[in-house]
């Protein structure tokens, strides 16, 4: 039996897959403790261990219960070959430093720290009902713009969050982006595994990597000075914004290529391709933040994760309002066009002007339009018009038979050629 996720991005994998469908790294055997598990059924603090989760390069994620409230938690342990290794236990300790720096509630919260009789470390969080993005846009493919959007107004509200508490992400990516499930149907996003944060001296400002000999992170996502082993920044990650935003409304990565080398490689010298390219329905306006945010000089990126946030929700509204306007268009009520001649007959407009051409020629969007149908339509409402008047004339004038003597035949004749003078005398509306 292979491993149950990937040990690269943490993907689970597919039943009787051979590689992972994200990254393709191979299946690999399973080691002992996976397969016979001594912490099933076991109590680490409060919490009693019910079941595996998964497994990742880090650790081993299970379901955890309290069992007298039965509040359900999952609790991150170090795997058994990473215990002695004082960089995976900093990392589990900073995860949990900088998740409760920010308190945010698109962040996954932490709220326990242990260490097991065999010396290894675990945080308790809370457990989540949904799935990754990353596999949400396998299954769906390119989203629309609107959902995009959305999504986007929640990961830079937590971002946002945690930037101006000085921290870092420096992984984010849809693997590390979680799609909650809640139990009325709703769904919004969390950020997960801080893992890889920096903490920066201030607020917004930037942190020196660990390392310039080891560069963390995934290549597909990592900004052009993260790959240099150069300080990073907020913008940093706005460029993984850049590439997560891209990816959500065309289906694809910005920078590709056969090695994570391959990838970083075209992500520091060539230019990001625009979007429109790959999926014609990405508004202009949308394309041109996605461009700024992958920026190879991190200076020309936008300021703030709240300055990309307000955009973007700019950009939500016009679209959001074009959509009412055209659904409004088509949805037109049979007759509208019709009720608003009517109207330019009673008010009739001097001359053929222009503005009265439209005026009279508007019908319903459902009905073709020729040159000068507004004007036959006119014409029968005139007609129409005449009719009612004649009618009228003949009811008045049966009534009043009943009380007057009987007209000869000759003032019969008049009337009635009177009548039809007057109808032919109803005319359109000039122009």
């Amino acid at each position: 039996m292979g491993s149950e996720v990937c040990t690269s991005c943490g993907a689970p994998f597919p039943d009787g897959a051979n590689e992972c469908p994200f990254d393709g790294t191979p299946v690999e055997p399973a080691p002992a403790y996976a397969s016979v598990d001594p912490l099933l059924g076991q109590q680490l603090g409060e919490y009693r261990v019910e079941a595996r989760l998964g497994m990742g390069g880090m650790g081993i994620v299970y379901r955890g219960s309290q069992p007298v409230i039965g509040k359900r938690v999952a609790i991150k342990v170090l795997r058994p070959d990473l215990a002695a290794d004082a960089n995976q236990v900093q990392r589990l300790v900073e995860e949990a430093k900088a998740v409760n720096a920010v308190r945010h509630r698109g962040i996954i919260d932490i709220f326990g720290f242990g260490q097991l009789p065999d010396g290894r470390h675990y945080i308790v969080m809370e457990e989540l009902e949904g799935e990754p993005l990353d596999v949400l846009l396998l299954r769906e493919g390119p989203l629309p713009p609107s959902t995009a959007l959305g999504f986007m107004d929640e990961i830079l509200s937590a971002l946002g969050a945690a930037h101006t508490r000085g921290v870092i992400h420096r992984d984010l990516k849809p693997n590390n982006l979680f799609l909650v499930r809640q139990p009325g149907g709703s769904q919004y996003l969390k950020v997960l595994d801080f893992g890889l944060a920096k903490r920066a001296d201030k607020p917004g400002g930037r942190a020196k990597q660990t390392s310039l000999l080891v560069v963390s992170g995934t290549a597909e996502y990592m900004a052009p000075e993260q790959a240099r082993g150069d300080a990073v920044g907020p913008e940093t990650d706005l460029w993984a914004i850049g590439v997560i935003l891209f990816e959500m409304l065309t289906g694809e990565l910005p920078f590709g290529g056969d090695t994570p080398v391959d990838v970083l490689t075209n992500a520091l010298s060539k230019p990001a391709p625009r979007p429109s390219v790959l999926a014609a329905t990405v508004p202009q306006e949308l394309e041109d933040v996605v461009l700024r945010l992958l920026e190879k000089d991190r200076t020309q990126r936008p300021k703030s994760a709240e300055a990309v946030r307000l955009e973007l929700a700019r950009i939500g509204r016009r679209l959001q309002s074009a959509s009412t306007r055209a659904t409004a268009a088509r949805q037109l009520p049979l007759g509208a066009g019709v009720t608003r001649v009517v109207s330019a007959r009673v008010k009739p407009l001097a001359g053929p002007t222009p503005a009265r051409e439209a005026q009279l020629e508007t019908t319903d969007p459902a009905t073709p339009v020729s040159p000068g149908s507004g004007r036959r339509v006119a014409l029968m409402v005139g007609g129409a018009v005449a009719l009612l008047a004649v009618g009228l004339a003949v009811v008045l004038g049966l009534r009043s038979k009943a009380s007057e003597p009987a007209a000869s035949p000759q003032v019969e004749a008049k009337a009635a050629s009177a009548a039809r003078s007057g109808a032919a005398r109803v005319e359109p509306a000039p122009g």
